[in-house]
């Protein structure tokens, strides 16, 4: 082999080494770019599936705390409030609403029993009348007002 060409091939050589070089210099900046673009987006990914496990953890944490909140309601009653004593008081009033006067046969639930001077553990008869559940949730706003209304016109 002559000069010429052993030095054409050396040159060919490190012709080619520079282009790998330069090759793997633009795939490493492309790889980089990639692998920013890739995190940037896992990173976006993993954001949204956190901000939604929070979220989904939050709702979980209130219907325990509302659940909770409802067992300590229930809890609070009396003894002595009694499937019986509802339905002695329901019967009294002829299972008719006393605010609306529709009759529980009218409607697919079962009537509430209601303590006019809100306090749960007043169970005297004249304490306690009928409602329906529409005129029931009516009242747990604006006690003193159905205060008045049930003193006014009670007849128990």
């Amino acid at each position: 082999m002559s000069n010429y060409e052993q030095l054409k091939r050396r040159w060919n050589r490190q012709i080619q080494k520079a282009r790998n070089k330069k090759m793997q210099k633009i795939q490493k900046a492309k790889n980089k770019k990639m692998q920013k673009i890739f995190c940037n987006q896992a990173k976006k990914l993993e954001k949204q599936f956190v901000e939604k496990a929070n979220i989904q953890n939050i709702l979980e944490i209130r219907e325990k705390e509302r659940m909770n909140r409802y067992r300590k309601r229930r809890d609070k009653y009396p003894i002595d409030w009694v499937d019986d004593l509802k339905e002695s008081i329901k019967k009294r009033d002829k299972y008719i609403c006393q605010i609306c006067e529709i009759h529980q046969d009218e409607v697919d639930k079962n009537f509430a029993i209601h303590h006019i001077d809100y306090n749960k553990f007043n169970l005297n008869p004249n304490n306690l009348i009928t409602l329906c559940n529409s005129c029931h949730s009516k009242t747990n706003y604006n006690r003193s007002y159905w205060i008045r209304y049930f003193h006014k016109g009670s007849s128990h």
